[in-house]
């Protein structure tokens, strides 16, 4: 009778573990391995802009990545990235691959400050897959930006903003481009708004953009794949002191299948004073007189806009299988059941 006893415990015991191993050892499963590598130049001279390279490579197609970037603000200084925000030592990554692929680059800009070995460390890294499911978390990587004692012509103890702007031109773009379709209206730097309509066919748009004042940071906002109707685009510009941001709306509208627009929706333009700013160009350095001219015909932009949006949490791997995995529990412990009160009946009969 002990020995019987001892069985139906090993049994039960036995359908328990493999009923954790399933809830605990799928999801752990689906997690495949990523890593990053940080790439900086070998030579660096003090007061110059160098490039960091961040690459992230998987086990399968990426569809975001996130991480954080430290250094030491008092060697080198955050300039700009289309894929980053951040400055004073703390830089935030997100990005999206413009195609299927399974490693992704982010290009962030620096500008070296005092010479010396300074230490740039990405932490808290992770990939998901387009699906939304974790390929790696965790991710961490560093290298070193040597700079040397030979200075550019600048003077990298002077305030990172051009005074020759005029105050209507600060924190605003020289450039903006789209990689599909045109900007309606054309693109001027005292104009905030504009659309883009594409075919159904397109689903990708890259927003590229440069701007005005040499040291202004760019940030990004709004996905680059774009869904049926309407897709917005920010692009936020401020200076280095923080104290003047724009942003630009780009409100991409793809069409339907069939080729009409699904919602109405009506061309952006400049609300500022219903007059076209006309175009600066950065093709040429230093054109004062087009800077001028449009200094003369931008109106300051209305403050207190908000762009700001909460990204939505991708939905996990354990998070879909859950359900499953707990119907699939609630069947194993129902069978423990039926094995001990048979392992049981068994043991009366023999005793009879």
């Amino acid at each position: 009778m002990t020995d019987l006893s001892n069985g139906i415990k090993r049994g039960i015991a036995f359908f328990v573990m493999a009923a954790a191993l399933i809830i605990f050892g799928l999801p752990l499963c689906a997690h495949a391995d990523a890593y990053a590598l940080l790439s900086v130049p070998d030579s660096i001279g003090r007061g110059g802009e160098f490039t960091v390279e961040v690459t992230f490579s998987a086990d399968g197609n990426i569809g975001t990545i996130h991480g954080t970037l430290g250094y030491s603000e008092q060697d080198i200084e955050f300039v700009r990235s289309q894929y980053a925000s951040g400055g004073g030592g703390i830089v935030t990554l997100t990005a999206f691959p413009q195609s299927p692929s399974s490693e992704l680059t982010v290009t962030l800009t620096f500008r070296a400050l005092r010479p010396g070995s300074s230490q740039i460390t990405l932490t808290n890294g992770s990939v998901m897959s387009p699906d939304g499911i974790m390929l790696g978390g965790g991710i961490s990587a560093s290298a070193a930006a040597e700079v040397s004692g030979v200075a550019d012509d600048s003077d990298v103890s002077q305030v990172a903003d051009d005074s020759s702007l005029p105050d209507a031109l600060k924190a605003t773009l020289a450039t903006l481009t789209v990689s599909e379709g045109q900007l309606v209206p054309a693109f001027s730097p005292g104009i905030y708004d504009y659309t883009v309509t594409l075919p159904h066919e397109v689903d990708y748009v890259g927003i590229d953009a440069e701007p005005l004042g040499k040291y202004d940071t760019i940030w990004f906002e709004g996905s680059e794949y774009l869904a049926d109707g309407s897709t917005l685009r920010t692009i936020t510009v401020t200076t280095p002191d923080g104290a003047v941001s724009n942003v630009y709306t780009v409100n991409i509208i793809r069409l339907s299948e069939n080729g009409s627009v699904e919602s109405e929706t009506e061309a952006l333009t400049d609300s500022t004073d219903g007059s076209e700013a006309e175009t600066v160009s950065l093709t040429g350095s230093g054109n004062e007189a087009a800077i001028q001219s449009a200094a003369n015909s931008v109106s300051p932009r209305p403050k207190g806009r908000n762009t700001s949006s909460e990204a939505q949490e991708p939905e996990t791997m354990h998070d879909k299988l859950m359900p499953i995995l707990i119907a699939a529990m609630a069947v194993i412990v129902l069978l423990a059941a039926l094995l001990a009160v048979r392992i049981r009946t068994r043991s009366k009969n023999k005793l009879k």
